[in-house]
């Protein structure tokens, strides 16, 4: 698919080549001190599968009529196989005899390894090798480029090239004279030192600004810029030169480590500045996800795949194209910083493009596509610069109308505390007036009041007087009508509504029982110790020297039943009062309790009196602590 997309381009391509010297025919010709002429249908190529031919194989007649004139305008050549070493050959005519040597330049500064061939004076192959894969310092000519001096003979000089890349790349190649290779190349560090000079300028500026006014931005923006300089200072191997020379490992990878910095940085750099926390706070995640993968599936491919597709080189541009159109979301809600940042965005992303179109060798390089990076980075530095300023505009006028509102608030708040301080002393003294005459008129209320409560006073204490003797009087009553009620119970018949007045729950029973069974003292039935204390069960009595405790209900009539206790009391009133006659069916009828529980009950009471008499007992309750 890359190969198809590069074919594809080409048409297209064709209308943005800039207008570059090229020559038409098989021998070059060097004729001007000042030429510089980029190669098309002058290379000759040889692919070599195996990497195994010598230079003196490839320079033998036999291999000679192997290479093959490159047919192509644009691209020359792409390394389709990545394990085959490429052969190139150039012949040159030196026309002009002052010219004694010429510079052969591969405009693509990425090739991995690159060694030049051809002969000189007494007929023996010199040979030098450069590339990203070899350290800095063994190259010729110090320069970005892999660049090489060929000296010429007086008739024609053949000269070799032995390329090796390990990723999918073109061959583009020019000639320089020696005048022209200065020149061009001290142009080039001069633009390069202004384009550092800028970007150093620019981290400086912000720095100082991210001090004064403490916005985040304005790192996020530092680290941006200088991820910026890294990615062109890499791009264009000038960080190969002086930053990372003997490191060429890092040429490998560092492409990879570089953008994925730039991608952080350029991520946190816009949520801030387009105030997507503001405006679209839900796409946050989305930039910051986006951001995470298209570093990770770069990851994969450089390291993992090792292989170059059209998606790989897409893939880079993503995050800034789906950037660019949050901005634009942002932008028209009338964000104006938005709008600054789409403007210095639109730079960018399209002199990247061209920059990695130039580098997949798909045109001739030019001063745009050289330089475009730079100018493209410096523009939208100063864009992004004058949006950071302007963000920072809104955000002051923002604080100075909170200001305004705050001092127009506390200018009120003035206004209406003074207001609260009249009608406070206002109403204080009307209020003080008020309480003058509600004092007086109290005053005089309290005279009266004393009077009556004189008077109130005195009757209370005759009324007290009286109830004193009410009191006595109707203890007296009740306990009267209590003995009468429990001598009625005890010595007839009476309703169990009646019966149920006197022992209406389980605990009056368990007090009569209490009193019945320990009225004169407790003895312990096992030491016989006569002191106790409060048992665990309620209304038991624990032994003080043994510790046995004792139940109300042990050795009494009831012990052992599970009918409610105040029914069985009803039951020994009524069986003792018809002297155990009355049937067990009356029972049930009266308590409204089962025949079998009324029939097991009243056999209970008949085996406890088979050895007594009916007469013999004092009273029903005698029967509760009858021994057999």
């Amino acid at each position: 698919m890359f190969l198809l997309y590069k074919k594809c381009s080409v048409a297209l391509l064709l209308l943005l080549i800039s207008l570059t010297a090229t020559i038409g025919s098989d021998i070059i010709q060097m004729q001007d001190e000042d030429e510089k002429l980029i190669l098309g249908s002058y290379v000759d190529i040889l692919e070599d599968p195996l990497s195994q031919f010598t230079i003196t194989q490839i320079s033998s007649p036999a291999f000679a009529k192997q290479f093959q004139t490159n047919k192509k305008i644009y691209p020359y050549v792409i390394n389709e196989n990545l394990n085959s070493s490429y052969w190139l050959r150039i012949k040159i005519k030196n026309s002009s005899m002052p010219i004694s040597s010429c510079i052969a330049q591969f405009n693509n500064p990425t090739l991995s390894f690159v060694e030049v061939f051809y002969k000189d004076v007494s007929g023996n192959f010199r040979t030098n090798k450069a590339g990203d894969l070899l350290p800095f310092n063994v190259r010729e000519y110090k320069h970005p480029r892999i660049t090489f001096e060929v000296p010429l003979n007086n008739d024609t000089t053949i000269v070799y090239f032995k390329i090796k890349c390990i990723s999918h790349s073109g061959f583009s190649l020019s000639l320089y004279s020696l005048k022209s290779f200065y020149a061009t190349t001290k142009a080039e560090y001069y633009m390069q030192g202004i384009y550092l000079g800028i970007i150093l300028l620019m981290i400086l500026y912000n720095l100082m600004t991210y001090f004064a006014v403490r916005e985040n931005v304005y790192i996020y923006f530092c680290f941006y810029v200088l991820c910026c300089a890294l990615f062109t200072l890499n791009a264009t191997r000038i960080g190969f030169e002086y930053l990372w020379p003997t490191e060429a490992l890092f040429n490998t990878h560092g492409s990879y480590v570089i953008a994925s910095m730039l991608l952080s940085a350029f991520s946190l750099y816009t949520i801030n500045i387009i105030n997507l926390k503001k405006y679209y706070p839900k796409l946050i995640p989305v930039v910051f996800y986006l951001t995470l993968f298209i570093i990770l599936y770069n990851g994969i491919v450089d390291y993992i795949l090792i292989e170059e597709h059209f998606a790989h080189y897409l893939s880079f541009y993503f995050p800034f194209i789906v950037t660019y159109v949050i901005a634009f979301m942002v932008a028209k809600k009338g964000y104006k910083p938005a709008l600054y940042f789409l403007i210095g965005l639109s730079f960018i992303i399209i002199s990247m493009v061209f920059t990695t179109l130039e580098r997949m060798d798909l045109f001739w390089p030019n001063a745009f596509t050289v330089y475009g990076l730079h100018i493209a980075f410096v523009i939208e530095m100063i864009v992004f610069s004058y949006a950071l300023s302007e963000r920072l505009r809104i955000i002051k006028e923002e604080k100075e109308h909170a200001l305004y509102e705050k001092s127009s608030m506390q200018v009120n708040l003035i206004e209406q505390y003074k207001q609260n301080e009249i009608l406070k002393d206002t109403v204080n003294k009307e209020l003080e007036e008020k309480v003058s005459q509600r004092t007086i008129a109290l005053n005089e209320k309290n005279k009266e009041m004393s009077a009556l409560y004189d008077k109130i006073k005195l009757q209370a204490e005759e009324l007290s007087k009286w109830n004193v003797r009410l009191d006595l009087d109707n203890q007296k009553l009740s306990h009267d009508i209590k003995e009468v009620n429990i001598s009625r119970v005890l010595d007839k018949n009476v309703a169990f509504e009646d019966f149920n007045r006197i022992f209406p729950d389980n605990q009056s029973c368990y007090r009569f029982l209490e009193e019945l069974k320990w009225g004169n003292g407790f003895t312990c039935i096992e030491c016989k110790n006569e002191k106790y204390s409060e048992g665990k069960i309620i209304f038991s009595k624990r032994c003080t020297k043994c510790g046995y405790e004792e139940s109300i209900i042990y050795n009494t009539l009831f012990q052992g039943s599970k009918i409610e206790l105040s029914k069985q009391f009803y039951m020994l009133f009524l069986i003792y009062n018809s002297d155990g006659k009355i049937p067990y069916s009356h029972l049930s009828e009266i308590l409204s309790m089962r025949l079998k529980t009324c029939w097991a009950f009243s056999k209970k009471i008949k085996d406890k009196m088979k050895n007594h008499k009916w007469t013999d007992l004092n009273g029903w309750d005698s029967m509760i602590l009858l021994k057999d």
